[in-house]
């Protein structure tokens, strides 16, 4: 049986539209992104003896055997794929979530329908005393969509430390992701103009603005397009 509880009576309608407050800017060589939230937003629920933890406009992560725990994906336009970028943590502010808590393993992908074998808990995870996961905010991978160079980084605002059943929300994270060999030019990149120039190559007028519409609903910041 899988139940689900609140930390508060708030309705779950009222927790999706103000999970986060959100802010970005741009400057150049880098990109700042900053998301707020609240111990109002987590939902905890027990499966099979164990705590299930989620958070809106976030997905699971996928280790096998490992604490399951929610993930925020971004998608960034990014002048040039080819860069050599990073993420660095700007402002990281958190708060303890009261309780003990045992967080459910992640477990492999199964077809639906079908009785897959339940994977135990990783002993060494599960016994550590070391924050899991252990960063904030990593940058996966880039790459290109639509003619507009991308950057892919994985925020995750809860932590867990195995060893003391203890759930960590990272309530404020500020980040930037930045390009390390231009952070210090006289004459860094603009990747606003760079990316529109992307979306205006080889298309028409309709497919631009389709295009456009499409990349901005997707993009963390948008503004990048316009």
């Amino acid at each position: 049986m899988h139940e689900i509880f609140k930390l508060t009576s708030r309705a779950a309608v009222t927790a999706l539209f103000i999970f986060m407050a959100v802010g970005y800017s741009s400057a150049g060589h880098e990109i700042v992104y900053e998301l707020t939230l609240s111990p109002q937003d987590l939902s905890i629920g027990t499966l099979r003896g164990f705590h299930t933890v989620r958070l809106p406009d976030c997905i699971p992560t996928r280790d096998v055997a490992a604490p399951e725990m929610p993930v925020k994906v971004l998608q960034f336009a990014i002048p040039d794929k080819n860069a050599d970028y990073m993420v660095e943590i700007l402002d990281d502010e958190k708060s303890v979530i009261p309780g003990e808590f045992s967080v459910y393993p992640a477990q492999a992908s199964c077809v639906t329908g079908q009785k897959c074998p339940f994977t135990e808990p990783d002993k060494d995870i599960y016994q550590s005393s070391v924050s899991y996961p252990g960063a904030r905010a990593v940058l996966v991978k880039k790459g290109t969509l639509m003619g507009v160079d991308i950057a892919t980084v994985h925020v995750y605002p809860l932590a867990y430390i195995p060893a003391e059943r203890q759930l960590i929300l990272h309530t404020q994270i500020k980040f930037r992701l930045v390009d390390k060999t231009i952070e210090n030019s006289a004459h860094p990149n603009e990747p606003d103009q760079q990316n529109k120039n992307k979306i205006l190559q080889n298309k028409s007028r309709v497919g631009r603005k389709q295009t456009k519409q499409f990349l901005k609903k997707l993009l963390a910041n948008p503004e990048a397009l316009e």
